[in-house]
């Protein structure tokens, strides 16, 4: 788990004081994301975000993306919004990415 030490974190300081909504479990999962620090209220998650998925009949699949996630100083009212850094995804609707970069967490 990477955090960025000797850093004013400004909220993620009040999110780790009482991690109801799994920031750190999240950050152990993912060891290659870490928090950004921001002027901004809230908190952000950058790095490398790693994953195999299997479906029953099928085959495993393995991949990284370069992503952000901007989560807003009143989640879980709003949702986090997730950028993907590299552009490997393409933008365009029939991809689930919308005009401002942010991925469609809907689907």
């Amino acid at each position: 788990m990477r955090l960025l030490k000797n850093q004013n974190l400004g909220e993620a300081n009040k999110i780790f004081a009482n991690d109801k909504y799994g920031v750190i479990q999240f950050l152990i999962d993912y060891p290659e994301m870490s928090i950004v620090p921001t002027r901004e209220r809230g908190l952000i998650l950058e790095g490398m975000f790693s994953f195999s998925a299997k479906p029953v009949d099928g085959i495993e699949i393995s991949d990284s993306y370069h992503i952000r996630i901007l989560v807003s100083r009143i989640f879980p009212k709003a949702v986090p919004k997730v950028i993907e850094l590299d552009k490997r995804i393409l933008r365009d609707d029939e991809h689930h990415v919308n005009n401002d970069d942010t991925l469609c967490l809907g689907s």
